[in-house]
């Protein structure tokens, strides 16, 4: 039992226009009841070209600045420290998030800009998560007003640059889902994530990740 959905973004330049870079995005989500296991998978592909900007190009370990700006946590300064969601001195907690290809457990392992290191213009990436919340009894008031959803997590993905160079990627790791509920109140949900990538790869080789803090689900 399960369900999906599917979307696509084309964007190309106008008539007279500063910028001469376009692409083609699709997004394919489903989620599936296994038992007492739930599986969700998230299939993302985009296809550019051109002289690419900044905001809109892709990211490979989270959102772009275009995404980060649609985003109330990540609209402005103030909330989330900028040094949580660039740095990488020390083993701390980062803010990742959600977009582009989605490989978490590359999130803030650039040292240097954000568009030379973090940013391709084509690319493909597959994201897994399998919830065992259900496993756990949870009763009473508490139970009303939190829930907690444990989780296994891959991702994997390729990208490519205007150079054409080729850049595979995966990850995998395990996190936690923690829901709360604001009772009488007419206020969303907050969902508050905590996850730890086991294993990251980039371009064959093993990197060392970090903690990581996010706000919302992926699908």
């Amino acid at each position: 039992k399960g369900k999906g959905s599917f979307s696509a973004n084309l964007r190309m330049p106008g008539l007279l226009s500063d910028f001469n870079y376009g692409f083609l995005e699709t997004e394919a989500k489903n989620n599936w009841s296994l038992g007492k296991m739930d599986l969700r998978t998230r299939l993302f592909s985009r296809l550019g070209y051109g002289n690419t900007a900044i905001m809109s190009q892709l990211g490979i370990s989270g959102a772009n600045g275009e995404q980060m700006y649609q985003k109330r946590y990540t609209r402005a300064q103030g909330i989330i420290p900028q040094e949580s969601m660039v740095s990488n001195r020390g083993f701390n907690i980062g803010y990742q998030a959600f977009g582009g290809l989605n490989v978490r457990g590359l999130h803030g392992l650039s040292d240097t800009t954000l568009a030379q290191n973090d940013f391709y213009q084509s690319g493909l990436s597959l994201n897994v998560e399998a919830g065992f919340g259900k496993f756990i009894e949870q009763k009473g008031k508490i139970a009303k007003r939190m829930n907690f959803n444990p989780y296994l997590f891959l991702d994997g993905a390729f990208a490519v640059s205007k150079e054409r160079s080729f850049l595979p990627m995966a990850d995998a790791g395990i996190g936690l889902e923690t829901k709360i509920n604001f009772g009488y109140w007419d206020v969303r949900p907050l969902i508050l994530r905590v996850e730890m990538p086991i294993l990251t790869i980039k371009n064959d080789q093993k990197v060392s990740s970090r903690l990581l803090l996010s706000f919302g689900q992926l699908f």
